[in-house]
């Protein structure tokens, strides 16, 4: 009998721990995205412009009381990790923010392409990426269209509305 309850007490700390993974980048009232971006090396000048664009593009929505989804009001964040102009790189780090940081939302990087393995890693999550230098733009016209910020709804509508 005991042997029974440790291992349903194991199930209900599996399930909740996955849980909580699956929605650790919705931190209370901030949706944290995650882009792998060429900070250094040959694509650097593109990188470190598309990053002050995005930046100038969340401190509008922050400071503007950030988007309204459902009801509840989000401010936006954004976590970046230098791929160093490497396509291994950039897939490496994509995979890290998917299974180290929680990220739900990627942001792709727009001179790469996705390896297989990392492709079937974000279809098998239901993980929104957009590789585009309007990706925030193209989120927060999911969120607020979908109004929710349930990753599989908005990879949904983001891959209908291609």
């Amino acid at each position: 009998m005991k042997l029974k309850k440790n291992i349903f007490i194991f199930i209900i700390i599996i399930l909740f721990s996955s849980s909580t993974q699956l929605f650790a980048k919705i931190i209370g009232s901030n949706i944290v995205f995650g882009s792998s971006i060429s900070l250094t090396g040959k694509y650097s000048s593109e990188g470190k412009l598309l990053k002050d664009n995005q930046k100038k593009f969340i401190d509008n929505i922050n400071q503007n009381e950030g988007i309204k989804i459902n009801g509840k009001t989000y401010k936006l964040d954004i976590i970046y990790y230098d791929n160093e102009s490497n396509e291994n790189r950039a897939n490496q780090l994509i995979r890290r923010l998917i299974e180290n940081e929680g990220v739900q939302f990627l942001i792709g990087p727009i001179n790469f392409k996705l390896s297989y393995e990392l492709q079937n890693l974000i279809s098998d999550n239901q993980l929104p990426i957009v590789s585009s230098f309007d990706a925030l733009k193209v989120y927060i016209d999911a969120f607020k269209t979908v109004d929710s910020v349930d990753n599989k709804k908005i990879r949904k509508y983001i891959v209908d509305n291609k």
